[in-house]
């Protein structure tokens, strides 16, 4: 029993410091030939992706999964976008290119 509240504990603790967060450790974003490779390395789940074009706009969103995530964004027009990719606690925004 005292693993078991320990591990609460740790979790919790976890939690509060914001160790659970998004950062470039565990996540990746890139793109090539019009598609936007996302790399997740956090097995919690959960995540959404937007993109937002110079303006503002919400252009694209998707659900995203743990690990390797392509998404044929071709439809889009070239330009600068920011992608931004949230769970229900934390968010993690990288500006990209599209050529």
């Amino acid at each position: 029993m005292f693993d078991t509240l320990t591990e609460r504990l740790t979790q919790s603790l976890r939690n509060v410091t914001g160790s659970g967060q998004l950062t470039e450790d565990n996540i990746k974003v890139s793109t090539q030939n019009r598609n936007l490779h996302i790399s997740l390395n956090k097995p919690e789940g959960g995540y959404r992706l937007q993109m937002f074009n110079i303006i503002g706009e919400n252009v694209f969103a998707n659900l995203l999964n743990d690990g390797e995530n392509n998404l044929d964004v071709s439809s889009l027009p070239s330009g600068v976008y920011v992608v931004r990719v949230a769970d229900a606690h934390t968010s993690f925004s990288k500006k990209i290119i599209l050529q």
